[in-house]
């Protein structure tokens, strides 16, 4: 399937304006199907949250195509733009623009694409540095710097109670919080005296599940990432997974010689 994607910032433009119909044609004769050219109108492009990016990310599947005019209808940022692409990319869909002439089924497109993800990261730290200086300069203007929490001593009770009988990251999903705020919960339901103790976890996957990561590590050059991302696991659960189909297959070899 070959999808389209289209994007102005203001609502003027979507409604009174050339650019979105022009792109909606650009897209269609590079070969989008009509019926499947998504848009987001009227709607920045400062980051992913968009409807109309979100359903797209949502809907292609490996072996289809995203057609857009440009690259800054993807987005503002670089960052977010390489994001796309590498996410994209690494799952065999294949980004087409019009105007910047980049298809990432070419050496070239795929190159160009290296290159996007090298400047991204460069974004990504000149940020981090800049965050750490104010960080920095606020703690020496005697400014508190953490983040606000978003939950409360009752929140944590109730987590030491699902902790009885769930796993940490069973009560991640649960709760909609991440496993490193779930530990923090636990830690502070601890100094109010309530006890947890470690769960043996319970393996959430099969040795069939763990054979099929690694075909996708290996044979389909999907990174631990990618893998996590497509089915709905942590990184490091992805690198047990491997590492398990690892010994089976080291198993069934000795056993065979």
């Amino acid at each position: 399937m070959k999808y389209g994607y289209i994007r102005v910032s203001t609502t003027a433009q979507a409604t009174k304006g050339y650019s979105l119909s022009e792109q909606r044609a650009a897209v269609i004769d590079a070969g989008a199907d009509p019926a499947h050219v998504i848009e987001d109108a009227g709607i920045s492009g400062k980051n992913l949250s968009r409807p109309g990016i979100q359903l797209l990310r949502l809907a292609v599947r490996e072996g289809d195509t995203v057609i857009v005019y440009s690259l800054d209808r993807l987005g503002r940022s670089m960052a977010d733009i390489a994001t796309l692409i590498q996410d994209w990319t690494s799952h065999g869909i294949t980004v087409k623009t019009i105007r910047d002439g980049i298809d990432t089924s070419t050496v070239a497109g795929r190159t160009m694409a290296g290159l996007m993800a090298v400047i991204a990261e460069t974004e990504r730290q000149l940020i981090l540095e800049r965050t750490a200086k104010g960080r920095a300069a606020a703690l020496a203007a005697g400014k508190n710097c953490t983040r606000p929490k978003t939950w409360t001593d009752r929140d944590a009770i109730k987590i030491a109670r699902l902790y009885e009988t769930l796993t940490l990251e069973q009560i991640a999903r649960l709760e909609h919080r991440s496993p490193m705020t779930i530990q923090a919960m636990l830690r502070r339901a601890n100094e109010l005296g309530i006890k947890t103790t470690p769960r043996i976890k319970t393996r959430e996957w099969t040795d069939q599940d763990a054979l099929n990561a690694l075909d996708m590590h290996t044979n389909q050059h999907m990174t631990y990432a990618a893998i996590a991302r497509k089915l709905g696991k942590s990184k490091q659960t992805i690198c047990n997974m491997c590492k398990r189909a690892n010994e089976i297959i080291k198993r069934e070899q000795g056993e065979t010689e």
